[in-house]
């Protein structure tokens, strides 16, 4: 009894122990300096990854990432979570955090801008540990501050993921076209099993 009372003392210990390095220094009701943007207003996101890689999307008719049209979903949607994302907490303002919560100076670093003016520019950290929030700094302050929402696996996509793929501009084109369209293709949507058969006859 002596020995599992002793196991659960070092258990309720640690817990405080990892409480009290997690916890924040204070709640954040607003902060003066958090930058807010009109999402309209962005031309051009720059996302520099973890080993130098520059990823840089221009809206032009369209979102462009160099010269092939963007995925418009994907892009539109990170800008819409960093013009909606919330500071929840300052985590640290002590530099020797900054490797643990994926925000040093190497971390990803996200730059929005509307024609040459930056918008928002900051350094996406890990997940926090209740997986819908964001370890994130600024780039030009010290404090790491949890947001309310998940931009780690928008900012760490391959540049090939932000590119709008050709299999999905096939399938808009398929859904859009009326299915009179479709009637002397050798397979079409409502008669896939039926020409499929035949053809295997």
């Amino acid at each position: 009894m002596k020995k599992i009372s002793v196991v659960l003392f070092i258990l309720i210990l640690g817990g405080m122990y990892f409480w009290q390095k997690e916890r924040p220094l204070h709640v954040v009701q607003s902060m003066e300096h958090w930058p807010v943007f009109d999402q309209k207003k962005v031309s051009d996101v720059r996302v520099i990854n973890q080993d130098g890689e520059v990823i840089t999307l221009h809206k032009a008719d369209v979102w462009m990432l160099g010269d092939q049209q963007a995925d418009e979903k994907a892009v539109l949607q990170i800008i819409h979570d960093l013009h909606v994302m919330k500071p929840i907490r300052v985590v640290s303002r002590n530099i020797k955090q900054y490797a643990r919560l994926e925000v040093t100076d190497k971390a990803t670093r996200v730059v929005l801008s509307a024609h040459g003016v930056t918008l928002l520019d900051l350094y996406v950290g890990k997940q926090g540990s209740d997986l819908i929030s964001t370890y994130v700094r600024l780039q030009q302050s010290q404090e790491v501050v949890a947001v309310n929402k998940a931009l780690v696996w928008q900012v760490n996509r391959q540049q090939s993921a932000w590119q709008k793929t050709e299999i999905a501009a096939v399938l808009s084109d398929a859904y859009t076209q009326p299915m009179s369209q479709n009637k002397n293709a050798d397979v079409v949507v409502n008669d896939q099993y039926t020409d499929s058969y035949a053809h295997s006859l």
